[in-house]
């Protein structure tokens, strides 16, 4: 369960890490007032959504499939070592 909620909060400092780099990718004052506000409302409300419905996957994996959950965080951590990289 450790290595779950170090992956949560691995993939949500990822997540505001590309809000603030759409922030400052953004021009003028409509952009950064407007829009930034609403583009990052409706892209946290589908983060949020799909790493609710991810991590009730992985609970449900980790009561019923032990060992499934656990090559299930192996990949997992591999992929977000390849987006650390690319990033």
């Amino acid at each position: 369960m450790k290595k779950l909620r170090l992956i949560l909060l691995e993939k949500e400092k990822m997540h505001w890490h590309r809000m603030n780099k759409l922030y400052e990718a953004m021009v003028g004052v409509g952009g950064k007032i407007v829009t930034y506000p609403i583009t990052v409302f409706l892209l946290s409300v589908a983060h949020y959504a799909f790493a609710g419905m991810h991590t009730s996957f992985e609970l449900f994996m980790y009561v019923f499939h032990r060992k499934k959950f656990e090559m299930n965080m192996i990949e997992i951590e591999k992929q977000l070592e390849f987006s650390r990289i690319k990033n």
